[in-house]
């Protein structure tokens, strides 16, 4: 198919159309970057295409290479492929049968570590093969972005020939270190902005990083009333906290009437309601009611509470009462509070149960409390709460 369109192409070259060339690339070049052979070159994007420029770009290139010591470069024949009506791209293959050897690594724009330092990190090994040196890229890029250095860039600026082999350069824009005061929001209409600052516990962070906002985003996301946030840094000040909130009411249940004869009127069914962050504050209560033709029903109520804004810690409680027709009522109460932070949660747990025979004679069920007590431990860094692909979950209950 390429040849016939090559074909195609000359056909129309020698019949006196003009074509435009519509994309230059370049494959091969390892040493150097695509910026710089377009430099070197006279064929443009957008410009008419040109034989003729063709052959002395590839003597460009070629001399280029040679400038920088690599004299065994080549440029194969370069591949026109039509792009369209009257349009085409080209590709330039660039081979090197040089075996090139870096012994040296460079650094320049380096102000906040030392060149011992980075290699230090680094641990290059004597002889370094060219693939290896995107590796080093991202790790000083890592590097830098683990001491708060979140804008930092690194490339490779070039490869120069030395007497016992090549240098590479290593060109570092560190821009400034991150120290976050400024916080905005967007799309939290009810969600207070000191309730999201707190979920995300990122004022308490020493170091950011991006495994940092993602995690403190995902802490954000695991809450029934958030369908979706995003932790972006603006500037090396200032985070962008971008939300989608969710339904924050739910309402649910079935009501029914039984007017048999045999039996007596009464009301069976259920009722489920929820309301979520309550004030804007991620506090919740849930309330649950259930009734059963069999003289069955459970109340039950559950509130949570975030605690001060200030200080990471929170709680809940949960009642419950039990009636089953007249032969016992449970009741329960359940308390845990708990301390937390970007990733675990310490606290504690009370609880008490009491069983109460009913109207029933004779009494068959005997008067019983029991109280527990335990703490509490978990663990959690996955990246998505509904359907994670990465991370783990510990939990411990004694």
């Amino acid at each position: 198919m390429r040849f016939f369109l090559a074909v195609l192409l000359a056909i129309i070259l020698n019949i006196g159309y003009s074509v435009t060339i519509s994309k230059i690339v370049f494959e091969g070049n390892h040493t150097v970057q695509d910026k710089e052979l377009r430099a070197v070159i006279k064929s443009k994007v957008g410009t008419e295409y040109s034989s003729d420029v063709i052959n002395e770009d590839v003597e460009s290139i070629v001399s280029f290479y040679s400038r920088k010591g690599l004299y065994k470069t080549r440029v194969l024949q370069p591949v026109i492929t039509p792009d369209g009506q009257n349009r085409a791209s080209i590709l330039f293959r660039i081979e090197n049968e040089e075996s090139i050897i870096i012994n040296h690594l460079d650094f320049i724009g380096n102000r906040y570590f030392s060149r011992t330092k980075l290699l230090q990190n680094l641990n290059p090994p004597k002889v370094i093969p060219l693939t290896n040196l995107t590796g080093f890229s991202k790790q000083i890029t890592d590097l830098y972005i683990s001491r708060n250095y979140l804008f930092a860039s690194v490339s490779l600026k070039e490869i120069t020939a030395s007497d016992s082999g090549y240098i590479a350069t290593f060109l570092i824009d560190e821009g400034k270190p991150c120290r976050f005061t400024d916080y905005s929001f967007r799309g939290n209409k009810v969600t207070k902005d000191k309730t999201l600052l707190k979920l995300s516990d990122i004022p308490r962070q020493p170091v950011i990083t991006p495994d940092i906002l993602e995690q403190a985003a995902e802490n954000i996301r695991k809450k029934d009333f958030i369908a979706s946030c995003d932790i972006v840094p603006i500037d090396e000040k200032t985070l962008l906290f971008e939300v989608k909130e969710d339904k924050m009411t739910y309402v649910s249940g079935i009501a029914a009437y039984d007017n048999s004869e045999n039996t007596e009127k009464r009301f069976s069914g259920f009722l489920d309601l929820k309301f979520l962050n309550l004030f804007g504050s991620d506090r919740n209560l849930h309330f649950k009611w259930q009734g059963l033709a069999n003289d069955y029903s459970e109340l039950e109520l559950f509130y949570e509470d975030s605690g001060p804004v200030s200080l990471p810690v929170g709680g809940n409680i949960k009642l419950t009462r039990i009636e089953q027709d007249s032969t016992y009522v449970k009741s329960s109460f359940f308390n845990q509070l708990y301390y937390y932070n970007l990733r675990n949660r310490y606290g504690i747990e009370f609880g008490i149960t009491d069983v109460n025979a009913g109207a029933r004679r004779p009494v068959i069920i005997s008067p019983e409390k029991q109280y527990t007590a335990g703490v509490l431990w978990s663990y959690s860094d996955i990246d998505y709460n509904l359907n994670p692909t990465n991370g783990m979950q510990l939990g411990l209950n004694l």
